[in-house]
């Protein structure tokens, strides 16, 4: 017996890119803290992730200020994906 799955497909809204891109950096900090084992970020490893994001040159209209870039990563790591960020 061969068994079948419903698929969602998702469209892509451009109107939401910054708030896409602020996911991003939340789901990245969650696996950070999978690979660090949850330790805390240092005040030093602080300056370094704001230095990197604010170092990476994107638009902030598109991609979020250095700044919410580091809350939306921080937010990751400390508290994991939040239930429902990826839905539509």
């Amino acid at each position: 017996m061969q068994e079948t799955q419903d698929v969602k497909y998702v469209r892509y809204d451009k109107t939401k890119k910054k708030e896409y891109e602020l996911e991003a950096d939340t789901l990245a900090g969650a696996v950070m803290a999978c690979i660090h084992k949850g330790a805390p970020i240092t005040p030093e490893q602080e300056v370094s992730l704001k230095r990197f994001f604010s170092q990476m040159g994107f638009d902030p209209v598109d991609h979020g200020t250095p700044q919410e870039r580091l809350d939306a990563f921080k937010q990751g790591y400390t508290g994991g994906v939040p239930a429902g960020l990826f839905t539509p």
